[in-house]
């Protein structure tokens, strides 16, 4: 994993309509080391916090309710947001508009969320890894 002093200084958009999965994988991030972490319920909410703030990194939940999150995602890409989509779909249900982005299939272990993430910043142009 990447330097704590590199997460600990990211902030990252969590997006997640599911309290209990939410509220575990919250957990999960503080332990990988990142220490802020904006968290959304829905795509509204996550919209207007890409809207107040630099987002270095999200993990997006595809489907929050019976809206996507693939636009606000094209849309934190184009800043150089580092993105992770999550889904309890497979990533061929998705379709081709998710295929560029990393993709971290529910349920997850820490440590297929750690690397998620480790590889998501890694590989993106202008990547926290060169810093």
């Amino acid at each position: 994993m990447k330097p704590q002093s590199t997460l600990e200084n990211a902030t990252l958009l969590y997006a997640e309509d599911d309290a209990i999965l939410a509220q575990d994988t919250l957990s999960r991030l503080h332990a990988i080391g990142f220490s802020r972490i904006l968290f959304a319920r829905d795509l509204c909410e996550a919209e207007e916090l890409a809207r107040q703030d630099k987002i270095d990194v999200a993990l997006l939940d595809v489907h929050l309710g019976m809206a996507t999150t693939t636009d606000l995602a094209l849309t934190l890409a184009e800043d150089g947001t580092h993105i992770v989509f999550t889904s309890s779909y497979t990533r061929d249900e998705l379709g081709d508009r998710l295929e560029e982005f990393a993709f971290l299939p529910k349920p997850f272990t820490l440590r297929e969320l750690s690397e998620a993430l480790e590889d998501a910043i890694a590989d993106w142009p202008g990547s926290l890894a060169a810093e």
